[in-house]
């Protein structure tokens, strides 16, 4: 399993004001096209690394630990979106310590950002140099598997 976090600006991790005092997040947790945060090499993810991905189980994560799950898409709490930008969110938090927690560090801009973690489907990426000597990953296809992640706290 691999992560990859947005740069915050990027990725626009937000809350949302509702009638019903709920706790709800939306953002962006990939975006086509754009640099990851500095690694060895830089990554972008292409449009279309997302088609025929089963994104009917993924969770919404605190800090890629699966003890720590903010929400998932087929418990009804996390709605996902594919469009041209790239993967969009919305989560409702829950009422529990780690839920409060989360969204309050959003408010207070302590958590600006997500990260997502993907496995690379065989042939799914390709490597290459750019003019300025950095090493380029292209993911152009994610596998497609059942649980998936993404991780509302890593950029900070």
């Amino acid at each position: 399993m691999d992560y990859r976090t947005l740069d915050f600006s990027l990725s626009d991790l937000r809350t949302r004001d509702t009638d019903d005092d709920s706790m709800k997040i939306s953002g962006y947790a990939a975006l086509y096209n754009q640099p990851s945060q500095p690694l060895p090499f830089i990554e972008y993810i292409r449009k279309g690394a997302f088609d025929n991905v089963d994104l009917s189980d993924v969770l919404l994560l605190y800090g890629h630990e699966p003890n720590q799950i903010l929400a998932r898409t087929n418990a009804g709490s996390l709605s996902l979106k594919l469009d041209d930008k790239g993967l969009f969110f919305t989560a409702s938090l829950p009422d529990t310590t780690l839920g409060h927690d989360t969204y309050n560090n959003i408010l207070a801009g302590n958590l600006r950002g997500c990260s997502f973690g993907f496995t690379i489907a065989t042939g799914g990426d390709a490597w290459s140099q750019g003019d300025n000597g950095k090493v380029i990953h292209d993911v152009t296809q994610i596998e497609s598997r059942r649980t998936n992640n993404v991780n509302g706290n890593q950029s900070r």
